[in-house]
C-alpha cells in the first residue's frame, strides 16, 4: 500500500504517491538516524530522546554561567558531557577507565557490564567524574563541589 500525501493547489487538490519505507537490515522499516548517519538496524539502534536526566552534574567555573560537565545513565550505557572538552590529561584518565570518546570528545560513553558488575561500573563512574570535577576546580583555585 502506498501513502498519499495532499500538495496545495488553488484548484482540486491533487495527490501524489509517496514510496514505501524502506525495509531496514532484518526486516521491519528503516528509520534513518541523521545524527549518527546509519538507519536502525546498522550497529547500535539509534536514539530518539535527548539524554535522560543527569545523575550528577558538577559546575567547573566560579558561577552559575560557568562549563559544567554531567554523568547520565541509559539503558546499556554511562555517559559524560562536558560543555568544553576536558584537558589532555582527564582524556587520559577517561581512556583508562575505558571511556570512549564522541562527539569531538565533548561526549564519553562507557558500555555497563553484564550482571553482577553493574554496581561496580557504576560507582566507578561516579568516584571518576567527582575526581575530575574537583581536579578541574582546583586547577583553578577553586573548592572541590563534590565528596569523593
Amino acid at each position: 500500500m502506498t501513502r498519499r500525501k495532499a500538495t496545495a493547489s488553488k484548484s482540486e487538490p491533487s495527490y501524489a504517491a509517496e514510496p514505501p519505507p524502506a525495509e531496514a537490515p532484518g526486516g521491519g522499516t528503516a528509520v534513518l538516524d541523521a545524527a549518527a548517519g546509519r538507519h536502525e538496524g546498522e550497529g547500535r539502534p539509534a536514539r530518539r530522546t535527548a539524554p535522560p536526566r543527569p545523575l550528577i552534574s558538577a559546575s567547573l567555573g566560579p558561577s552559575n554561567d560557568s562549563p559544567k560537565m554531567h554523568l547520565h545513565r541509559y539503558f546499556d550505557h554511562l555517559g559524560m558531557t562536558f560543555d568544553e572538552a576536558p584537558e589532555a590529561k582527564h582524556r587520559g584518565d577517561l581512556e583508562k577507565g575505558g571511556w570512549e570518546p564522541s562527539n569531538e570528545e565533548m561526549t564519553w560513553s562507557k558500555e555497563i557490564p553484564p550482571e553482577g558488575e553493574k554496581w561496580k561500573s557504576a560507582a566507578d563512574a561516579e568516584r571518576l567524574f567527582k575526581q575530575i570535577a574537583n581536579e578541574v576546580r582546583a586547577e583553578k583555585g577553586l573548592a572541590p563541589v563534590l565528596s569523593l
